[in-house]
């Protein structure tokens, strides 16, 4: 029985994360945020930069910027091509995306840019929280990564997969007090069964 070939192999590949506080309905100063961390990250040898759920528009359920909404070649997805194809360096963002069927329902979606600046894809969230829901927000399984970087082939529908739109689906998407505060790992276990504490990563 012949097997199916592997896939490519992503050994050395560096990933950096931008942790950045994106202005929440300031579409123009987030893109220009991308731009300064991008160009961090590729004089530092980086591969591909992750940034965080809905970047481009700042996280919110708020109408008036649910409403910016965009479709992935539109100015602002464009702009971020652009950035790619100039710091030669792939891109996951998160952004709003307008849904054609239906404007008052648009998705948490993920933006996967190729470093030549080309879509490589994206991922719609599909375990939106209550919030999310009551603002309008919309679920889907149509999501597709089909080539990246000619590392990553990922054939189809793309379901239950973790992303910069919010990994591990409910637990991801906090309010924002929720997330400053975070939460304290519980104790682990000695080799002889005692508890042993284990201190918190996220600082006061």
């Amino acid at each position: 029985m012949s097997r199916a070939p592997a896939a490519p192999a992503l050994d050395g590949l560096r990933v950096a994360v931008a942790q950045v506080g994106a202005r929440v309905g300031d579409v123009a100063a987030n893109i220009a945020l991308a731009g300064r961390y991008l160009r961090r990250a590729a004089g530092r040898g980086a591969d591909l930069v992750v940034f965080p759920e809905c970047f481009v528009q700042g996280y919110t359920v708020r109408p008036d910027v649910l409403a910016t909404a965009e479709l992935a070649h539109d100015p602002s997805a464009s702009a971020l091509r652009a950035l790619a194809a100039r710091h030669r360096i792939a891109i996951v963002a998160g952004f709003i995306e307008a849904n054609p069927a239906n404007h008052g329902r648009p998705y948490n979606t993920a933006l996967v840019v190729e470093r030549d600046g080309r879509l490589a894809g994206f991922y719609r969230k599909t375990h939106l929280y209550g919030a999310e829901r009551n603002a309008g927000m919309i679920t889907s399984t149509s999501s597709s990564v089909r080539t990246w970087g000619g590392r990553a082939n990922v054939d189809g529908p793309v379901k239950r997969r973790g992303s910069g739109a919010s990994p591990r689906g409910r637990n991801a998407a906090r309010p924002e007090s929720t997330q400053r505060r975070g939460r304290r790992a519980g104790p682990s276990r000695s080799d002889d069964g005692r508890p042993r504490p284990v201190r918190s990563p996220i600082r006061r």
